[in-house]
C-alpha cells in the first residue's frame, strides 16, 4: 500500500532506540493476541488504542468506524491523558474533512511529518507535530481508520507504517468477527425475547398482567428506558391510554391519556405505519416530555388486520439507538402483542356472555318457578282475604283451606328460591364443603409465580353456612388468592377460616412485597380488586380490612356475621353414587340400602372392570364402589384407571375379606377406603359421605391390615428414608422449608433435596400431593 512520507526530520526528543524487525513482529503478535481475545466491539476498539498508546509509545492513537458515509469517533487512548469524552460519537464524512477522511476515501495509508504543513489535517489538540492514518479494510469493505498522533516532528517512518499496516490487518478481521458476534448474540436475545413473549401469548390471558410482563421483558432484554403499551380507549377511539410501562419507565404512568394524532406515538396510529426517529430533534412529530429526555424512539402500531388498536412505543436516552433491522424485531412483537390483546378481549368477551347467559337462565328460571308460585300465593291470599270480609263467619273452613294453600305455595316458593340461589353458587361449592374448596383453590399457588409453600388452618367447629355467606367467602378467598399470584413475588401464603360464635373469619396472608395502603387508586383503577371483596361482604352484612405495608406482606380479612339468611340451610345436592359389583343380588342389596339413605342416589350399576372405568368417565360420580373382584380387569385396576383419569372422585372399595397384600394393593392403586360387604345401611351412607367430604372410610380389619402393612414398616414407608420421614412430618404441620432446615439442622438445599425424593417416591408433583398421598396410605402415623 502507497506510502505519502517525503520528509526526512532528525527529532529534537527521539523515541527510545528502535526495535529490531524481530521485536516489531514480536509485538504485533502480542498485541494481535491479546484482541483475538476481546469479543465485545466497543471494548475491543478501547483496548487496541490503549495497547497501541503504550506499546509503540505514541502520543495518541484513535479509531473511527465506518456508518454509511460517515466516519465515527468510537475510541482514541492519549500517553498522558485519556480522551476527551465529548470527542466519542463525532462524525465526520468520508473524503470531506481532514486525513483520516483522505485516508478513509483513497484507502490507503497518509503520513503527515508536519501537521503544520498539511492544509488538510484538522487540529485536535496544539502538541500534536506529526500523524499517521491507516485504513481498516475488512473482506469486502472498508471498516475504518487506525490513527496515530505524536509530539514530534517527523515521527513516523516505514517500519511505523508497516507496523500499524500490519496490526490493521488483524484488528480489521477482528472487528468484523466481533461485529458478527455481537450481531449473533443481538439475534439469538431476539428470538429468545419472542420466544418468550409467544409463550406469554399463549398462556396469560389475564390482558393487563400480559402487558406488564411484555413491557418489562422488553426494556430488561434491551435495556431502554422506556418502554410503553398505548391502547385506544375502547369508550373513546380518539384517545389513547397508557396500560402498562416498565418498571423504570416513570415518565409515562400507566392512565396516562394522549389524543390520538399528537406526537409519533399518535401519528403511528393514525398512519398504521411504524414511526423511527434516531434523533428526536429532527423529527417534525416528536413531543419533548419535560421530565425526560428521549433521543431516540420507535412507535409501532399494534394491529389486528387493519385496524389498529394501540401502539408499542420504545425510547431511549441514547442518539441512534435504533439499527434498521431494529424495526422489523419490534414490529414481530407488536404482531405478537396485538394477537394477544384480541385474544385476550375475546375472553372476556365470552366470559361476559357466558354471564349474561347465566344471569338469563336464572332469570327465566325464576320467572317460569318462583314468580309463577309467587302469583298464586297472591291469588290465594287474595281469595282469602275477601271471602273473610264478604262472609267473616259463614265459612271459616273455606277461609282456612285456602290460607292453608297459601302456605304450602310459599314454602315451594321458598324451595324454588333456595334452588335458584343453589344454581348461582361457584362450581366448587357444588361437590366440596367451604374448606376444602378453598384448600382446592390454594394448592393451584404452589409452584406458581414463586410461591413455595402453601397451608390452610380451620379453627372452631365447622358448620353449615347460608349460600350467599359460602359463596361470599370462596370469591373473597379467590380474589385475594389471585393477588398473591399475580401482584404479591411471595413464597408463602396461608388461610385461616376462623368459625366463631357470631360469625365466621376469613384471612389470607402472604410474605410478599406489599403496598401502600393510603395510596390504593381509585376503585377498578387497580385496586386489587379490594372494592369488590369489600362489595361481597357488605352484601351479607360483613367487611373487609386490608393491614399491608411495602416490603412486609399483606393480609386480608373478612369478617362475616352468621345472621344473616341463618335460618336458609344450603341445600345439598344429593351424593351421586356409581356402584361395581358383579354379584347381581350384591347390587340389590346395596342398592335397597342407598335408596334408603338420605341425600345419597345411586347414578347407575355395572358388573365389570371395564364398565366402571366407561361408565366414570361418563358420568363422573362423587363417590364409586367398587367390588376388588370383577371378571376382566380387577376393581384394583379399574380404580387405578379411575383415579389416574378422575383422581378427584373418590373410589371405596367393597369386599368379602380384607387380606394384607389387598388392602395394601388398593391404597396404592388410589382407593380412599375399603369396607366389609357385611356393612349395614347406616354405616355404608356413612362411609359415601365420608370419601365425599375428603376422609377415608376403612372397615376396622382394613384399618388393622393398614396399620400392620403400611404404618409399621411395609412396602410403602420403606420407600421413603428415616429423613425423608421426618421431613415429610414437619411438613405436615406447615413448617416452610427454613423451618425444616432449622428443625432438622440441614440445609434448606438439602430439605428440597429431600422433598424432590419424597415427590418422585410417592408419585407426586406438589406439597398437598404429597400429604395427601401419605395421609391416604398411612404414612404419617408411622
Amino acid at each position: 500500500m502507497p506510502i505519502d512520507h517525503h520528509h526526512d526530520h532528525t527529532h529534537p526528543h527521539p523515541r527510545p532506540a528502535a526495535l529490531s524487525p524481530e521485536d516489531r513482529l514480536r509485538l504485533v503478535g502480542d498485541v494481535g493476541r491479546t484482541l483475538s481475545t476481546i469479543l465485545d466491539p466497543q471494548h475491543l476498539l478501547e483496548r487496541v488504542t490503549e495497547l497501541i498508546t503504550h506499546r509503540f509509545d505514541y502520543f495518541y492513537s484513535f479509531i473511527l468506524i465506518c456508518e454509511d458515509r460517515d466516519l465515527v469517533v468510537r475510541s482514541g487512548h492519549g500517553r498522558d491523558h485519556a480522551i476527551d469524552a465529548r470527542l466519542i460519537g463525532q462524525r465526520l464524512r468520508i473524503g470531506e474533512r481532514g486525513v483520516t477522511g483522505w485516508a478513509a476515501e483513497e484507502e490507503r495509508t497518509i503520513v503527515v511529518p508536519d501537521v503544520r504543513q498539511e492544509p488538510r489535517y484538522v487540529e485536535f489538540d496544539d502538541t500534536v507535530r506529526s500523524s499517521i492514518v491507516v485504513p481498516l479494510l475488512g473482506r469486502d469493505r472498508l471498516i475504518g481508520v487506525l490513527g496515530a498522533e505524536s509530539d514530534r516532528l517527523d515521527d513516523f517512518g516505514r517500519e511505523d507504517a508497516v507496523m500499524l499496516e500490519t496490526l490493521a490487518s488483524q484488528l480489521a478481521i477482528v472487528i468484523e468477527n466481533a461485529e458478527l458476534l455481537h450481531a449473533e448474540r443481538k439475534r439469538a436475545r431476539r428470538l429468545a425475547t419472542v420466544t418468550e413473549i409467544a409463550r406469554n401469548v399463549t398462556s396469560i390471558l389475564d390482558l393487563q398482567l400480559l402487558l406488564e410482563q411484555t413491557t418489562a421483558l422488553i426494556a430488561e432484554r434491551f435495556e431502554y428506558h422506556n418502554v410503553a403499551i398505548m391502547l385506544r380507549d375502547e369508550a373513546d377511539e380518539d384517545w389513547l391510554v397508557v396500560a402498562a410501562v416498565n418498571p423504570g419507565g416513570q415518565f409515562t404512568p400507566p392512565g396516562f391519556r394522549q389524543q390520538v394524532g399528537i406526537g409519533m406515538v399518535g401519528w403511528a396510529v393514525t398512519s398504521g405505519q411504524s414511526q423511527l426517529a434516531n434523533d428526536t430533534s429532527a423529527d417534525p412529530h416528536f413531543v419533548k416530555c419535560v421530565d425526560h429526555d428521549t433521543r431516540s424512539e420507535l412507535d409501532v402500531p399494534l394491529k389486528v388486520g387493519e385496524r389498529v388498536l394501540g401502539v408499542l412505543s420504545v425510547e431511549s436516552e441514547q442518539p441512534d439507538a435504533f439499527a434498521e433491522d431494529d424495526v422489523p424485531f419490534v414490529e414481530t412483537l407488536a404482531d405478537q402483542i396485538a394477537v394477544a390483546i384480541e385474544n385476550a378481549r375475546l375472553v372476556t368477551r365470552a366470559r361476559e356472555l357466558a354471564a349474561s347467559e347465566e344471569r338469563n337462565r336464572v332469570a327465566r328460571e325464576i320467572h317460569d318457578t318462583l314468580a309463577q308460585s309467587l302469583t298464586a300465593v297472591s291469588l290465594e291470599l287474595d281469595a282469602a282475604h275477601r271471602l273473610a270480609l264478604n262472609a267473616p263467619s259463614d265459612d271459616p273452613a273455606r277461609v282456612s283451606g285456602m290460607l292453608a294453600r297459601a302456605r304450602e305455595l310459599t314454602h315451594r316458593a321458598l324451595e324454588e328460591a333456595r334452588h335458584a340461589i343453589w344454581s348461582l353458587m361457584p362450581a366448587p361449592l357444588t361437590r366440596l364443603p367451604l374448606a376444602a374448596a378453598i384448600t382446592e383453590e390454594l394448592a393451584t399457588l404452589e409452584g406458581t409465580e414463586g410461591v413455595e409453600s402453601t397451608a390452610i388452618t380451620v379453627r372452631g367447629e365447622p358448620r353449615p353456612l347460608p349460600v350467599e355467606v359460602e359463596a361470599a367467602l370462596f370469591r373473597i378467598a379467590q380474589e385475594a388468592l389471585s393477588n398473591v399470584r399475580k401482584h404479591a413475588r411471595a413464597r408463602r401464603a396461608r388461610v385461616i377460616l376462623t368459625f366463631g360464635a357470631q360469625g365466621v373469619t376469613l384471612a389470607i396472608e402472604d410474605d410478599g412485597v406489599g403496598f401502600d395502603a393510603t395510596a390504593m387508586p381509585p376503585p377498578g383503577d387497580g385496586d386489587f380488586g379490594l372494592a369488590g371483596m369489600r362489595d361481597r361482604a357488605a352484601l351479607v352484612g360483613g367487611e373487609i380490612d386490608v393491614d399491608t405495608s411495602p416490603g412486609w406482606g399483606t393480609r386480608v380479612r373478612a369478617s362475616l356475621p352468621n345472621a344473616r339468611g341463618a335460618a336458609v340451610a344450603k341445600p345439598r345436592a344429593p351424593i351421586r353414587v356409581l356402584l361395581a359389583d358383579d354379584h347381581v343380588l350384591v347390587r340389590e342389596g346395596v342398592r335397597r340400602m342407598l335408596e334408603a339413605a338420605p341425600g345419597v342416589r345411586l347414578i347407575a350399576e355395572v358388573g365389570s372392570g371395564e364398565e366402571a372405568v366407561e361408565r366414570a368417565a361418563e358420568l363422573r360420580p362423587d363417590v364409586i364402589l367398587m367390588d376388588v373382584h370383577l371378571p376382566g380387569i380387577d376393581g384394583i385396576e379399574a380404580t387405578r384407571r379411575i383415579r389416574a383419569d378422575l383422581p378427584d372422585v373418590p373410589v371405596v372399595m367393597l369386599s368379602t375379606t380384607a387380606p394384607d397384600d389387598v388392602v395394601l394393593e388398593s391404597v396404592r392403586a388410589g382407593a380412599r377406603g375399603y369396607r366389609l360387604k357385611e356393612i349395614g345401611p347406616d354405616e355404608l351412607r356413612e362411609a359415601v359421605c365420608t370419601a365425599t367430604a375428603g376422609g377415608s372410610p376403612f372397615s376396622p380389619d382394613a384399618q388393622a391390615k393398614l396399620a400392620g402393612g403400611v404404618r409399621r414398616g411395609g412396602p410403602a414407608v420403606e420407600r421413603l428414608s428415616v429423613r425423608e420421614l421426618a421431613v415429610l412430618r414437619h411438613l405436615a404441620t406447615g413448617a416452610a422449608n427454613k423451618e425444616i432446615a432449622a428443625a432438622l439442622r440441614i440445609t434448606e438445599n438439602t430439605v428440597e433435596s429431600h422433598l424432590r425424593n419424597v415427590y418422585a417416591k410417592l408419585d407426586v408433583r406438589s406439597r398437598t400431593e404429597a400429604l395427601r398421598r401419605a395421609t391416604d396410605w398411612g404414612i404419617l402415623a408411622v
